[in-house]
């Protein structure tokens, strides 16, 4: 019997041409793989990139800077949004802007107490936080952390500076505008007239008139009851040079606000629709009106001029150019228009009294009623003192502190649209 033959398949082996072209496919399938994954990376960090410039970004950038502390938006926000809660959102930009203030005011104490000894335990922060039920975060801590600060340095660094006792006169004042007045009143006072009577009938400066003349102690240096700063205006110093029980001279004192002035105008064109355009110079007295009207109309430029005394801050640094007018229109005192229409082109005017303005100048009347070389200081007077006092000391840390503002306008803007929007008021 014959064997039987097994049959074997012969597997061709691929052409150089197969080989090739599987090659060619398996390149362009990796191709695709690696250019769909691309492709994927691509829409990913697009759509990463956008969501850290619209969500992460804007929360990070810079704020303000106080010697080495950054203060970044996100903490910003959180401090605007405690400032506006229940307030009116027409107040929303000035809360804005005195967020900044506050946020620096407590980084120099939060930084600068501490140096002088005068430190916090953060148990006090937990504790405050918790007797008032408000929660435990960055911003609040600092608020708090910063107030007791504060208290702390008043209490026991500022207070003990403060004297409770001092050089003190009674002093009786009245500010009057012109010298011939001044002359004139102080003859009436003389004949034994009430000063009071006299300082509420003549008085222009506002704090004088209200209180009828009468300022009561003021302290020598410091600052008294009305809130004058002696600094700032001859009053301190004649009251005590002036004897008790005199009255001082008349004392011209350039740097009192008072009610009134005068106008010097000048229409420069004029139209059909009863349109004048007008400059003006505002002085102090008619003594100084006067005189810079003959300046004027012995050659001086008017522009130059009012550049140099105009007390109207409107129009001093554009010469005077109070632009059009309409003869109908309202400008101070009725009177101040109907004369601008009254000139003719190119006319100076002579003085013209204007009551709802102010002006700085003026004489000072100063009656001393006692002198008291050791009197106590009222209450009042002396946390005027202390706040004064508190003020100069953060003024000071201001000056020697390393303090850069990163906010512009449009980030301010963003920060309160974003934070009403949160807060559900806008």
């Amino acid at each position: 019997m014959s064997k039987k033959q097994t049959k074997t398949d012969i597997k061709r082996l691929p052409t150089k041409h197969q080989l090739s072209k599987w090659e060619r496919q398996k390149k362009m399938q990796r191709n695709i793989y690696i250019g769909g994954a691309v492709f994927v990376v691509i829409v990913l960090a697009l759509v990463g990139s956008g969501y850290y410039f619209t969500q992460v970004a804007p929360f990070q950038q810079k704020v303000l800077k106080v010697n080495d502390t950054v203060i970044d938006m996100n903490y910003y926000l959180e401090f605007l949004g405690n400032s506006l809660q229940g307030m009116d959102t027409v107040q929303a930009p000035y809360a804005a802007e005195m967020v900044l203030g506050s946020i620096m005011q407590n980084e120099l104490l939060i930084q600068r107490v501490p140096n002088m000894g005068i430190t916090i335990e953060e148990s006090e922060i937990d504790s405050e936080l918790a007797k008032l039920n408000l929660p435990n975060d960055r911003v609040r801590r600092d608020t708090y952390k910063a107030s007791l600060l504060g208290n702390r340095l008043l209490s026991e660094y500022i207070e003990p500076k403060v004297p409770t006792t001092a050089k003190q006169v009674w002093v009786q004042a009245m500010f009057v505008e012109f010298e011939d007045v001044a002359n004139e009143v102080l003859g009436r006072l003389n004949n034994g007239e009430s000063f009071i009577k006299l300082a509420k009938e003549y008085s222009v400066e506002e704090s004088t008139k209200e209180k009828s003349g009468e300022l009561g102690w003021l302290l020598e240096g410091l600052i008294g009851p009305t809130g004058q700063k002696f600094s700032n205006s001859l009053l301190g110093d004649i009251a005590f040079n002036t004897a008790p029980g005199t009255v001082s001279k008349p004392i011209y004192d350039s740097s009192v606000l008072k009610t009134g002035g005068y106008w010097l105008l000048e229409v420069t064109e004029r139209d059909e629709s009863q349109s004048s355009h007008i400059r003006g110079i505002l002085l102090g007295t008619e003594k100084e009106a006067m005189d810079v009207r003959t300046k004027l109309q012995g050659g001086a430029d008017f522009a130059e001029v009012a550049k140099e005394v105009s007390q109207n801050a409107d129009s001093k640094d554009f010469g005077g150019d109070l632009g059009w007018m309409q003869k109908v229109q309202e400008f101070g005192d009725v009177v101040v228009i109907k004369a601008a229409f009254e000139l003719p082109i190119g006319g100076l005017s002579d003085p013209i009294h204007d009551e709802t303005v102010s002006t700085k100048g003026g004489y000072w009347l100063v009656k001393v009623l006692e002198r008291n070389d050791n009197r106590e200081v009222d209450k009042v007077t002396r946390d005027e003192l202390l706040k004064k006092a508190f003020q100069d000391w953060l003024e000071e840390q201001r000056n020697t502190s390393a303090i850069e503002l990163y906010l512009d306008e449009e980030q301010r803007t963003w920060a309160i649209d974003y934070v009403l929007a949160r807060q559900g008021a806008k």
